[in-house]
């Protein structure tokens, strides 16, 4: 009986050994495939950014061999004459130096904070009163951190800036800026623009006015269409974390760069000097349009308009600026239209330009109308998108505007719009990239090794 019971502790003793013993190899198991996921996740990480690294070095390559190719290339009447062409547009032709920083910018622009961006393209350092500075933009530094291929003033960069007064700010200000113009009526700040007002203005530009609308409706508890300045803050908090912008973006107090809300001088155009004043979602909307219209001219005037006209191919170029294209696709199709318009050039005003961003914004309703048409076996033809915008967008697009585009994306010349093509260009210009997520993808790919590795079971 007692060796029975002895047998009996022993077979449980070595069974339970054996269960550990499986246990701890299971274990070990678990870890090595792990550890030979991570391994191969970081070797996937490494080759990816080599890859990347390449490629852009094969895009600086491939810019300045097309370059050097369409010099050598004028020879030819036909080449010579696209060029001459092209000297007329005031748009002046880049060396090599040039075309590496601007390279390099547009990876800012595309890949890096918001923090960095607004240090790198502000050009002015305030001088305060109680010995802090404060760095801001100027109406143009903004435009220029939201347009590619737009190269920084030399000597200004990344922690770079001109050291001023900002009463000699504001005076040097008052002549660059139109009468009537949005950002010289903004507060008491003269058109200057600190990093909590950039971050504002972007989400106001990256939001549909749709969007603003139904946050206004979701705070506006008694139903009369207004909001206090405490609730607008929280609309404002709510759409720029919904925004790419906003979710890139992290307070860095060793900058200076820290979100604080709405600025003051923004509180004080919306809401007045007592903050006691509400804003309606028509004001709001008012505001947005100006500011649209406001950066439009900037962008127009960045061409050097003659008689209130840019050329069909600088027309062109403004459609094209934030394509994820490369510079020889661009090349082609500025040299379709300068081809179609040598020597009968008529111009685009910006009323014209205008409009055509107004219709841009209601892009999504274009686009389901095209679709339909498509579906219908009718393409989109010259009066099909004329017709389009006057009754779906209340819009009446000038007839050689009209033509240009097509001349752009008509790609078979068979008189109807090559419909993706067009619409993802007009997409990404009506966005001004700012819907993009702002990473190369190798952060979104080592998280998801790691995820991948914390969740690994072994087979079995």
């Amino acid at each position: 009986m007692f060796r029975a019971g002895l047998r009996a502790l022993s077979r449980t003793r070595n069974g339970v050994m054996r269960l550990s013993t499986d246990a701890v190899r299971q274990e070990r198991v678990t870890r090595a495939r792990r550890i030979s996921l991570l391994s191969a996740s970081s070797c996937i990480a490494i080759g990816g950014s080599v890859l990347i690294w390449r490629r852009l070095r094969s895009v600086d390559a491939a810019a300045s061999a097309l370059d050097e190719s369409d010099i050598r290339d004028s020879k030819s009447k036909e080449e010579s004459s696209l060029d001459e062409e092209d000297s007329v547009s005031r748009h002046k032709r880049t060396n090599f130096r040039d075309r590496r920083v601007i390279a390099y910018e547009d990876r800012i622009r595309a890949y890096s904070t918001p923090d960095k961006i607004f240090r790198y393209f502000a050009t002015l350092r305030i001088v305060g009163a109680n010995g802090e500075d404060e760095i801001e933009m100027t109406p143009e530094d903004f435009v220029r951190s939201l347009t590619p291929g737009v190269i920084q003033p030399e000597g200004l960069g990344l922690d770079q800036f001109r050291k001023i007064s900002r009463k000699q700010a504001m005076t040097e200000l008052s002549t660059q800026l139109d009468d009537g113009s949005l950002f010289s009526e903004i507060g008491h700040s003269g058109g200057l623009i600190s990093f909590s007002d950039y971050l504002f203005l972007l989400t106001v530009l990256s939001t549909p006015k749709r969007h603003f609308e139904i946050a206004f409706q979701m705070f506006d508890l008694n139903g009369d269409g207004e909001v206090d300045a405490s609730e607008f803050q929280k609309v404002c908090d709510i759409l720029n974390k919904s925004t790419a912008v906003g979710q890139r973006h992290r307070d860095h107090s060793t900058t200076g760069s820290v979100a604080k809300g709405v600025g003051g001088v923004l509180q004080l155009y919306f809401f007045g000097p007592k903050l006691d004043q509400r804003l309606t979602v028509e004001k709001f909307g008012n505001f947005q349009a100006r500011l649209k219209r406001e950066l439009l001219r900037i962008e127009f005037d960045q061409y050097d308009p003659q008689g209130g006209l840019i050329s069909e191919v600088d027309f062109c170029r403004l459609l094209l600026t934030y394509t994820n294209f490369s510079d020889s696709k661009k090349r082609l199709y500025r040299r379709r239209v300068k081809g179609a318009y040598r020597g009968n050039q008529k111009g685009i005003s910006f009323e014209d330009f205008k409009l055509f961003s107004d219709f841009l914004d209601q892009m999504s309703e274009v686009e389901t109308a095209l679709s339909m048409y498509t579906m219908a076996g009718t393409g989109a033809t010259k009066d099909v998108l004329a017709h389009v915008a006057k009754s779906v967008i209340g819009i009446e697009l000038d007839g050689h505007l009209v033509d240009v585009v097509f001349t752009m994306f008509d790609v078979d010349e068979d008189g109807t719009l090559t419909n993706k093509e067009f619409i993802s260009v007009m997409k990404d210009r009506r966005q001004r990239g700012l819907n993009k997520a702002k990473d190369s993808g190798l952060m979104r790919l080592l998280e998801s090794a790691w995820s991948c590795a914390m969740q690994a079971r072994p087979f079995g």
